[in-house]
């Protein structure tokens, strides 16, 4: 088990890897072997931070790979340098998703997924326009269901409150379900 330990204390599956070959973006992350619905995929460490830190220098080389996981915190890299991306940093959006959350940081399968494909998740699981103003970007993803852009209020979406009920991280699953 201990061979899955990756920097920064990550956990990955050994059944993934990160090469090229990615119609979203070049590279991501893909299953090497079949992955049964509800594995845990990835588990992911780096740098938290506060909103407050966002726009620090020492935060924005890789400021794009963070991922909010609460409504004033970010989990980032931990190093502002390539090889701080790993797990999710490494996965790509898609509008319709292989994987989604448990908690905060675990990235679990939502389906069965086969040998050869692309590992995602949809930004709308974990970014929201709470706490921090987030930036607007064109969708990659080229799914049937694809958006064409990805923004900070696509958690509000009720189509996509519902598809991914049980799999948006845990603050924004309280903010969906009780308004907290």
């Amino acid at each position: 088990m201990r061979d899955n330990l990756i920097k920064n204390d990550s956990w990955s599956s050994p059944k993934i890897e990160v090469r090229g070959g990615s119609n979203i973006a070049g590279s991501g992350t893909f299953a090497k072997e079949d992955i049964s619905k509800g594995e845990i995929v990835i588990i992911q460490g780096g740098k938290i931070i506060h909103t407050t830190e966002v726009d620090q220098p020492e935060n924005q080389a890789l400021a794009y790979h963070g991922f909010q996981i609460e409504k004033e915190f970010y989990i980032y890299p931990a190093n502002s340098d390539e090889s701080s991306l790993h797990g999710i940093f490494s996965v790509n959006h898609s509008c319709e998703p292989t994987c989604g959350f448990s908690g905060q940081i675990t990235l679990v399968s939502m389906r069965d997924i086969k040998r050869g494909e692309e590992i995602t998740y949809d930004y709308a699981m974990t970014d929201a326009n709470i706490g921090e103003e987030w930036e607007d970007m064109d969708c990659l993803c080229q799914s049937d269901k694809c958006r064409g852009k990805i923004t900070g209020d696509d958690w509000k979406i009720p189509e996509l409150q519902e598809r991914y009920r049980g799999y948006f991280s845990t603050y924004l699953e309280k903010i969906i379900n009780y308004g907290i």
